[in-house]
């Protein structure tokens, strides 16, 4: 009996597009035991919105375990079409075990939020992290991008669209205890000292604390200005009426 092969569709969050900028979409897929999958043509990429086509092209790249548009998708395509959270990506590419179709979520967005620290931000609180790294790392880059990913899944899952926050430099902390977070776990994985696992979890608890009491500027309209409307990013949700309101 033969039993059908599943594919791990790698992304880590929905894809934000900027209106009105080239870019250039790709495609990874791995199999299941997480080797990269070979991808051949014919092939296509086609952008959507709402069941309308914004962009298609068959003209793609192939990898092991990826496939890119050989050209950035030009800023006239989107350049006038509405902002919006709700378009699909769809790759029509050919496995090993014959065609697929893969898809992802995307928004476009008038600006795609951006990460305010480096290195310099975390080496500012403790300055032997550099003598620490692992040797095959020149930077905590890595570490960095995968709290930014924690960072915006934590915003995205309490019902918040990272994409309309205006002050992204708010981000700043919660960002920076994330990031040594994932460092001082790493640490004590690697080197089994105890005071590593107590600083990992230290920072883990300052993140939530930190993330419960961020309040960014939202720009909810999507015209780009900031008309001071702000929203906590864990909103407070009373289960009965508080004490001395009367409804």
């Amino acid at each position: 009996m033969s039993v059908d092969v599943e594919f791990i569709h790698r992304y880590v969050l929905p894809r934000c597009i900027a209106r009105g900028f080239d870019f250039t979409p790709r495609l990874n897929i791995y199999d299941m035991a997480g080797a990269a999958e070979t991808l051949t043509g014919p092939g296509s990429y086609t952008l959507n919105s709402g069941g309308s086509e914004i962009y298609t092209t068959a003209a793609l790249t192939y990898g092991a375990g990826f496939a890119v548009t050989t050209a950035a998708v030009p800023a006239a395509e989107t350049v006038d079409e509405p902002l919006s959270d709700s378009l699909i990506e769809t790759w029509d590419v050919v496995t090993t075990t014959g065609a697929r179709s893969f898809t992802r979520p995307c928004s476009l967005v008038r600006n795609v939020l951006s990460s305010v620290i480096t290195d310099a931000d975390l080496i500012a609180l403790h300055s032997d992290l550099a003598e620490l790294r692992d040797p095959d790392q020149t930077s905590f880059e890595l570490q960095r991008l995968d709290a930014w990913i924690v960072l915006n899944g934590w915003l995205i899952q309490k019902g918040n669209r990272p994409q309309l926050i205006m002050d992204d430099w708010m981000l700043r902390d919660v960002h920076r205890s994330l990031a040594l977070h994932i460092i001082f776990r790493d640490f004590a994985t690697s080197v089994g000292d105890g005071r590593y696992s107590q600083m990992a979890a230290e920072y883990r608890e300052k993140a939530a604390i930190e993330f419960d009491r961020l309040t960014p500027a939202y720009d909810f309209d999507e015209d780009g200005a900031n008309e001071g409307e702000v929203k906590a990013a864990n909103p407070v949700v009373f289960l009965q009426v508080p004490m001395g309101w009367n409804l």
